[in-house]
C-alpha cells in the first residue's frame, strides 16, 4: 500500500506542469487578459480579480493532477497526451487561429462567412491531438520528460506574457475605483441659460439613416 501511495505521488508530481498549464490558461490568463484590455469597463481591478482566480487555478490544477495520477503506463501517457494536446491547441488558437471580428456595433454578423475557418480550426485541432497522442505512445518513458518540458516552457511564457500585459496596462489597473467618474444625479435637470448641448444616444442605427439625417438637417 505504501509503495502504491509513493508511486501515485510521483505521478502526481510529474503531471503537475501539464495540469498547471491548462488550468492557468483557462482560469487565469484568459480571464485576466479580458480584465487588462477592458479595465475601465469593470467595477473591479486586476489586483482584486487576481487572488480568487489564482485560488481557482490552484484547485483545478490539484484536481487535474490527482485524476491524471490515477492512470499508469500507456493510460497515463494517453491522458497526459490529451491534456498536453488541448493546451497546445488552445495556445495556438489564441495566438494565430482566432479571427478579428471587428467592433461589435449591433450589426448582424454573417456567421456563414466563417464556416470554412471553423472547419480549418477543427482539422488543426484533430491533427495536432492525434500527432501528440501518437508521440506520447511511441516515446514511452521519454514522454514524461518531453511533456513536462513543453508544458513548463509554455507555462513560463504565459506567466511572462501576463506580467508584461499587467505592467503595460498598469495605469488602468491601478486606478482607484473611488476616482472613477460616475453620474450622481446632481443638477441633472438643470439647464443653462445658453450653450446647452442636446445629445441623442442611438444604440442601434445604421450609418445610412444617420448620414441622410445629417444631410437633411445639418
Amino acid at each position: 500500500m505504501r509503495n502504491k501511495i509513493i508511486a501515485w505521488l510521483r505521478r502526481f508530481r510529474d503531471v503537475l506542469p501539464i495540469a498547471a498549464l491548462l488550468a492557468f490558461m483557462y482560469c487565469v490568463f484568459g480571464s485576466l487578459e479580458v480584465v487588462l484590455t477592458s479595465a475601465k469597463d469593470f467595477s473591479f481591478t486586476f489586483n482584486q480579480a487576481l487572488l480568487p482566480l489564482s485560488l481557482v487555478c490552484v484547485a483545478v490544477t490539484l484536481v487535474f493532477s490527482a485524476v491524471m495520477a490515477c492512470f499508469r503506463g500507456v493510460g497515463l501517457r494517453i491522458v497526459t497526451g490529451l491534456f498536453t494536446g488541448v493546451a497546445l491547441c488552445s495556445y495556438l488558437q489564441n495566438l494565430v487561429l482566432n479571427l478579428d471580428l471587428g467592433m461589435l456595433e449591433g450589426e448582424e454578423i454573417d456567421w456563414t462567412a466563417y464556416g470554412n475557418h471553423g472547419m480549418i480550426n477543427l482539422l488543426v485541432w484533430v491533427a495536432l491531438l492525434i500527432a501528440i497522442l501518437i508521440a506520447a505512445i511511441l516515446l514511452k518513458k521519454h514522454w514524461r520528460t518531453v511533456s513536462m518540458c513543453v508544458c513548463g516552457l509554455l507555462l513560463i511564457m504565459q506567466v511572462s506574457a501576463l506580467a508584461i500585459s499587467a505592467i503595460t496596462y498598469g495605469a488602468s489597473i491601478g486606478e482607484d475605483l473611488t476616482k472613477r467618474y460616475a453620474l450622481d444625479g446632481e443638477d441633472q435637470y438643470t439647464v443653462s441659460t445658453e450653450g446647452n448641448i442636446i445629445m441623442f444616444v442611438v444604440d442601434y442605427c445604421a450609418n445610412t439613416y444617420y448620414d441622410e439625417t445629417v444631410a437633411a438637417y445639418p
